[in-house]
């Protein structure tokens, strides 16, 4: 691709300047402290884009989309009446700033209005990309940091060299991809002389991005879609699954001054791993393991008068809050090497929810990937679902399409456990856009924290007869 560009546009780069001044090695902290710059404006512009986003979102619910992008239009036309300078990729305008052709209060402006309109245009609807902008704010931003440096310190920069690393800086802050920044600015320069200063800038600006934002600008917009990209689907299924969907809701407990010999008793009786001794207020305060009490049984007849459960309580008992996610259960049973854990209330240690036991941690974490595979193979299978219709995903195990009930709405699916009550999972859901009806329906794969709206379509998938007994409570 490279080769038949040249060979029809030529080698000349697309950025022209003259001899670069780097200055002494003293100034290398300048080009770091511009990144660190860059990453914040970065930061700003991501954190802008999505508000400005939600806000048109919620507009076209009362406004056609049509009027929101002719505004917009109208605004950028006039913005470019008068700074024509802000029109287009800026590549020109960038040439003319690298040749001391402009002045800091004109950068500042134009800097202002790229800023401003081109979240509001991708906000609106419109379509274009952001990796020249991304160039364009940059390039301004490094003139101005370079000009206002020289003026506060009176240290002499090069706003030639400062114009062309925060390119490179406000490219990686945006886009998250700093690599990918140092290769572009020298294909677009022609010049590696300038490697070190932008590597710095680069750095600076990608290291506050990641570290400020969870994802690129890209796998956030992603993830307010509904969609998740995760490599590892074992690690995607412990982080989205919490333990409050595979806890058993009993546990084995007794007051700690209970006598040895009823608690003897009572273990012969029950099933469980564990006993958790509970102190006046019912709060768990500590753990009696099984192997612990076989122990005791062969002193059964000495000691059954003269301790208490108490006595051979283990105080270190590991709670974890029926909220937790997997993941972070099965960091609990490897650091401790328990066969079960006491579920509490998140926040309430004094509200005992159950038991997770070792077994059904795994057996939560194999169903959660049977879900994720159902749900990635048969995409084809959900876009022929009829409404009535139930298919059987496997032996056992079917999928329908149900209408969002009137009482799920604008519900958090967290807070109604629907695993708990319907014994049903909901795998995916179809919404269609607020502001065009005969728009293809998103397919949205929701989280916890997913909120549901009217008109939303539900996939569901669990055992065929929960599958037929959901439908019929609420379906018709």
């Amino acid at each position: 691709a490279s080769a038949v560009s040249r060979m029809f546009l030529g080698n000349a780069p697309k950025f022209h300047f003259g001899e670069l001044q780097f200055g002494p090695v003293s100034h290398l902290g300048f080009y770091l402290l511009l990144g660190l710059g860059a990453g914040v404006l970065s930061l700003l512009f991501i954190k802008a884009s999505e508000f400005s986003s939600e806000q048109f979102k919620i507009l076209y619910k009362h406004i056609p989309k049509s009027v929101g992008m002719a505004a917009v239009g109208l605004l950028m036309g006039t913005a470019i009446y008068f700074f024509p300078h802000v029109e287009g990729v800026g590549y020109t305008t960038l040439n003319t700033i690298l040749a001391h052709g402009a002045t800091p209060s004109w950068v500042a402006i134009l800097f202002v209005l790229k800023f401003v309109l081109v979240i509001l245009i991708l906000g609106s609807g419109g379509f274009g990309g952001i990796f020249a902008p991304s160039i364009f704010l940059g390039g301004c931003f490094g003139f101005l940091f370079a000009t206002a440096m020289t003026a506060f310190t009176n240290v002499p920069l090069d706003q030639t060299t400062f114009t062309l690393v925060g390119m490179g800086a406000m490219l990686a802050g945006i886009n998250s991809v700093p690599i990918t920044a140092i290769l572009i600015l020298f294909e677009m320069t022609g010049d590696y002389n300038f490697i070190l200063p932008l590597m710095l800038g680069v750095v600076g600006s990608h290291a506050v991005s990641h570290l400020l934002l969870s994802g690129s600008i890209y796998q956030r917009k992603l993830h307010r879609s509904g969609y998740d990209k995760t490599p590892d689907i074992e690690s995607s299924v412990l982080r989205s699954t919490h333990v409050r969907q595979v806890a058993r809701r009993d546990i084995f407990s007794v007051p700690e001054s209970t006598p040895v010999a009823e608690l003897v008793r009572q273990f012969l009786q029950e099933k469980h791993d564990a006993i958790y001794t509970l102190d006046e207020k019912g709060h768990i305060v500590g753990v009696i393991t099984a192997s612990a009490l076989r122990h005791l049984i062969s002193d059964f007849h000495t000691l059954r008068d003269v301790i208490i459960a108490q006595d051979i309580a283990d105080p270190q008992v590991a709670l974890i809050s029926a909220d937790a996610t997997l993941e972070e259960a099965m960091r609990i049973f490897a650091r401790r090497r328990v066969e079960e854990l006491p579920v509490v209330e998140d926040g309430a240690p004094q509200k005992i929810f159950g038991t997770l036991h070792y077994q059904d941690l795994m057996s939560g974490i194999n169903e959660g990937m049977v879900k994720h595979s159902i749900r990635s193979s048969m995409a084809s299978d959900f876009k022929s679902l009829q409404k009535d219709e139930i298919l059987e995903a496997m032996p056992g195990f079917s999928i329908a399409e149900v209408m969002l009930p009137e009482k799920f709405i604008d519900k958090k699916i967290g807070d109604l456990h629907l695993r708990n009550r319907y014994k049903i999972d909901v795998l995916m859901i179809e919404r269609r856009s607020a502001a065009f009806d005969d728009d293809a329906p998103q397919r949205l794969f929701p989280d916890k924290n997913f909120v549901f709206q009217r008109g939303d379509k539900l996939i569901i998938y669990g055992r065929t007869l929960d599958v037929v007994n959901f439908k019929n409570i609420f379906d018709h």
